[in-house]
């Protein structure tokens, strides 16, 4: 059993990677609010935002956090699916 999960380690690590940046992107896109393009549906987006300066690259930055945090959720993701394949073929050609 400890083989089997020393085998898997890399996998589970990045696929627990990817979970927690995809929760960091729903957050920071939640926080992103108006700039956010996508905050129509989950919240009504007004046309007409008033916001000072601070507010308006503090929610600008929450974007970027987003953004970068789904590109990082997605390659961590492919990076787990490519780390138990190719753990699945080295175990097959050593039986």
């Amino acid at each position: 059993m400890t083989t089997r999960l020393r085998r898997h380690t890399a996998t589970l690590v990045l696929v627990g990677v990817a979970v927690v940046a995809a929760v960091v992107c729903a957050v920071a896109a939640r926080g992103a609010g108006p700039v956010d393009p996508v905050s129509w549906w989950f919240r009504g987006a007004d046309e007409h935002v008033v916001a000072t300066k601070s507010q308006y690259e503090s929610w600008l930055l929450a974007l970027h956090v987003a953004e970068v945090a789904a590109v990082v959720a997605v390659v961590a993701l492919l990076a787990a699916v490519v780390t138990a394949v190719v753990s699945s073929r080295r175990r097959r050609t050593r039986v």
